[in-house]
């Protein structure tokens, strides 16, 4: 499952820091779009809070983790977090770590 957000972030990272070309994020898209899409919950905003402080994380990261939790999620993909690390019983996993360039888009 995800949110809008995800799709958004997945498009301007693949777009401004990997410069993928726009045809090739289509395509990625045209599997994202498949994926369950939920809608933001008020009570995840609480739970957010509560893992940002635990995690020491933006809100918003903490959100999209809320989000996951609350639905059973056992994967958390992100670019933001440390890839192969646990947050709230999920694996942290860089989708881009793939590409061979790092969070800031050094090559490995």
């Amino acid at each position: 499952m995800m949110s809008a957000q995800v799709i958004n972030e997945f498009c301007a990272v693949a777009f401004r820091k990997l410069r993928k070309p726009i045809e090739e994020i289509e395509g990625f898209l045209e599997v994202l779009e498949r994926i369950k899409t939920v809608p933001v919950m008020p009570a995840w905003s609480r739970r957010a809070l509560e893992v940002a402080r635990f995690y020491n994380l933006q809100f918003y990261d903490s959100l999209l983790l809320a989000a996951a939790e609350a639905n059973g999620c056992s994967e958390f993909w992100s670019e933001d977090l440390n890839d192969g690390q646990m947050y709230c019983g999920m694996k942290a996993v860089n989708p881009f770590k793939e590409f061979g360039k790092n969070k800031q888009g050094e090559k490995r």
